[in-house]
């Protein structure tokens, strides 16, 4: 079940008649919208780091 929809994702407008599928468009928003996040929530806390180490580098 899995396979089948990890497959469909990765197969979306290949095919001459999926040529202007919608799916895409959503897919890649959808990525988009999930590492953005990621991403800057790990260089937020990677400068949070640190900052913390520089201070307490100084005491």
């Amino acid at each position: 079940m899995l396979s089948s929809l990890i497959a469909c994702s990765v197969c979306i407008g290949r095919g001459p008649d999926q040529q202007d599928s919608i799916a895409m468009g959503w897919a890649i928003l959808f990525m988009i919208v999930l590492t953005l996040p990621l991403l800057s929530s790990i260089v937020f806390f990677m400068v949070r780091m640190a900052r913390n180490a520089s201070l307490h580098e100084q005491n």
